[in-house]
């Protein structure tokens, strides 16, 4: 079964809404950012990838989540 995330990569500037998305900017934290400035994009090394470096939108995460309470019948 295919879920057709097509805005869902492990390589964000592939995505579709890339240009749109939100940035986040500096409050307190993290120290090296000054206040207010935007923060730039995470940056995994390969063997992190897997693990914190999935990007998607609300409509492709609630596909994926919908498809795990659909039954599929082969269970």
């Amino acid at each position: 079964m295919t879920l057709g995330l097509t805005h869902t990569s492990y390589d964000a500037q592939q995505l579709p809404g890339y240009a749109l998305r939100a940035i986040g900017h500096a409050g307190d934290q993290p120290k090296f950012i000054r206040r207010g400035e935007p923060v730039p994009d995470w940056q995994f090394s390969s063997y992190m990838v897997g693990a914190a470096g999935l990007y998607t939108d609300a409509d492709d995460l609630l596909r994926y989540a919908q498809a795990h309470f659909v039954p599929t019948g082969s269970a």
